[in-house]
């Protein structure tokens, strides 16, 4: 059965209202930018209605919510036509800070799409994946933003605009950040003229103008009901002076397009002239004599220690030092502090360049009886996802794998209960 089949999406049809996936059996603590989600599920690399680019930087994890969206919406583009949609940067393996220019994707809710579709059955080899660097990406780039320019580019395409406007029409979905022009595209588009004066659509309310979202749209979904310690963003606020209602005008809109002034040339000054005579105002002094004129002035708010003549060999009296009373350490929310817990217990390893694993720190029995750590691991060249077991830590694993990794065969453990 087919995406399309399996979600029942008819051509043509509309993405409003359509509600969140069922409760998965992840948990999140915090919020976007400060969280992590335990029991994450990791993306597919490959299916039939998207492809997941960057898959060696391991952040392609996200809540069971996400993982629906992604793909009722790639089966949305297939039914249109327009391809299968390529999936970027989600989450880390249990969220928290993941670096790149990110900010926020800490819980498993966020997930960049790029402005790109791959033709329907196409699959992409493992290097084609991870060319999607910074660089690669100026070429799917459909909107210039800088100090000096906000405008589309000649890869705009209309179909682009429309998987935005389906992604925001999900109920689920919160906030879709894109590049200033895009939003502006999509307020002049979407807009509906009605007996003069002009309507726009809700779902332009979630479509919010933010720098550096130049070939990819990021989509944010709301905190599910599953996970009462995740943190909400809150809604989206509207300026007084907004009369569409969407953020399609107003200060927090048009601040966007606003164009510094050029700074004011320096005013040209004719040089004085050499050797010139002295006159009333530039009397000659006395050889040794002092100018009171090119004296420095003495500080109004000088320190008391600051002596104004100080005597020879006698050095201003110094300040004390403050005492401070030493700070108690704050006590961590019980969220945040299981976050910190979790990263401090997490560690990824590199086996092969296709084949990277999650090491749980804690030793596991194997059926010979041994004490190993347990290796969580996905072949991204295969698409793959299994378990290994090493006699050696994370490191010394990642450094020599061959002595450290027991064979392949040996991956059910004799118990499920941790080494004492």
């Amino acid at each position: 059965m087919s995406a399309a089949e399996r979600f029942k999406i008819p051509s043509g049809h509309s993405n409003e209202g359509i509600p969140v996936s069922p409760a998965g059996p992840e948990t999140i603590y915090g919020g976007y930018t400060q969280g992590c989600i335990v029991g994450a599920t990791q993306f597919e690399t490959s299916t039939e209605s998207w492809e997941l680019v960057n898959t060696l930087r391991n952040h392609q994890y996200g809540h069971s919510s996400l993982i629906y969206f992604v793909e009722h919406l790639g089966a949305t583009a297939l039914v249109k036509g327009w391809g299968k949609i390529v999936v970027g940067d989600s989450s880390c393996p249990a969220g928290m800070k993941m670096g790149r220019g990110h900010t926020s994707h800490r819980v498993g809710l966020d997930v960049d799409i790029f402005y790109k579709f791959i033709p329907i059955g196409q699959t992409l080899t493992l290097e084609e994946r991870n060319a999607w660097d910074d660089e690669a990406q100026q070429q799917y780039e459909i909107a210039k933003y800088s100090r000096s320019v906000a405008e589309l580019t000649h890869a705009f395409r209309p179909e682009y605009l429309e998987m935005v406007r389906a992604a925001a029409e999900y109920e689920s979905v919160e906030r879709i950040f894109v590049s200033p022009p895009i939003k502006a595209e999509a307020c002049k588009t979407f807009a509906v003229e009605s007996g003069g004066t002009k309507k726009y659509p809700a779902f332009l309310k979630k479509i919010r103008p933010w720098n550096g979202h130049r070939s990819h749209f990021h989509v944010r979904l709301k905190c599910p009901k599953s996970s009462p310690l995740c943190k909400p963003q809150g809604g989206v606020g509207v300026d007084k002076d907004d009369d569409t209602g969407v953020g399609c005008a107003g200060r927090d809109f048009t601040k966007w397009f606003k164009r510094p002034k050029p700074a004011p040339k320096p005013a040209v000054t004719e040089p004085e002239e050499p050797g010139g005579e002295p006159g009333d105002d530039d009397e000659e002094l006395p050889f040794g004599a002092v100018d009171p004129t090119k004296v420095a002035p003495v500080p109004r708010n000088r320190p008391k220690f600051f002596n104004e003549t100080p005597q020879p060999g006698v050095s201003p009296e110094a300040p004390k030092p403050a005492v401070h009373a030493p700070k108690t350490p704050k006590k961590l929310p019980g969220w945040l502090q299981k976050c910190e817990d979790m990263e401090a217990s997490l560690q990824i390893i590199n086996i092969t360049p296709e084949v990277r694993c999650l090491v749980e720190k804690e030793p596991v029995v194997s059926a010979q009886g041994e004490r190993v750590s347990l290796l969580r691991c996905r072949d991204y060249a295969k698409a793959e996802t299994f378990n290994r077991f090493s006699r050696c830590a994370g490191t010394d694993t990642e450094k020599n794998p061959e002595s450290c990794l027991l064979p392949a065969e040996t991956r059910t453990p004799q118990s499920k209960v941790r080494a004492k």
